[in-house]
């Protein structure tokens, strides 16, 4: 059941995206942005069905990252693949099977993983929809903008906190909650085509670091 839940999601979420850009006039960049925040979703998906079967953690992330290699270097889907940074997928999936690696060697890790996952599809996910939606917005840092950063900052803390709501065993204190968001957010504005493993990595780190000494 686990498998086929997942994979339907998965397969809802680009199939449904990609028809939006045909069909519905829906950007490019916007469906791109769509599917980096729902994709994240999938997580909680891997966490309640596999997280006492190291197979399928390591089995789909697996397939996942060797299929959105080969989109991204064939350019076989579009809307998924950013023309400035075609592997940003690749690299999103790729740290995940590796966080996903360590999960299983150490089951304490799924809440850092957690917090991690949360910051990238949230916070890097919608720091881009205020210049897509709004008709005026204030440069911070080259194409970054104010509002996407502070976008970037708070959504990951809304997000990290409904995890703990619906996984008690994955709820962070308050306090490395914030922390990681901050650190998302710094990472997401200043390591540009490597944010996604820099945010994955980073915040997974800094919230397994802090989990041991709060």
């Amino acid at each position: 059941m686990g498998y086929l839940i997942e994979g339907g999601y998965i397969f809802l979420v680009v199939t449904l995206t990609a028809l939006a850009n045909k069909k519905c006039g829906l950007s490019q960049t916007a469906a791109r942005k769509l599917i980096h925040i729902l994709i994240g979703f999938v997580f909680p998906i891997q966490y309640f069905f596999f997280r006492e079967s190291p197979l399928p953690l390591l089995l789909i992330p697996t397939v996942i990252t060797v299929a959105l290699y080969l989109i991204a270097r064939f350019r076989l889907i579009p809307s998924m693949v950013n023309p400035d940074n075609p592997y940003g997928i690749f690299y999103y999936a790729l740290g995940i099977l590796v966080l996903n690696a360590i999960s299983v060697l150490y089951p304490a890790f799924f809440a850092a993983e957690g917090a991690a996952i949360v910051c990238l599809s949230l916070g890097d996910g919608m720091a881009a929809l205020p210049s897509l939606v709004l008709r005026k917005t204030h440069p911070l840092f080259r194409k970054k903008t104010w509002e996407g950063t502070l976008l970037c900052l708070l959504a990951p803390i809304g997000g990290m906190l409904l995890l703990g709501l619906a996984f008690p065993a994955l709820a962070l204190p308050l306090p490395i909650i914030l922390a990681a968001a901050a650190t998302a957010t710094v990472l997401e504005l200043f390591c540009g085509r490597l944010d996604n493993l820099a945010i994955l990595f980073g915040v997974s780190g800094l919230s397994a670091l802090l989990m041991e000494v709060i």
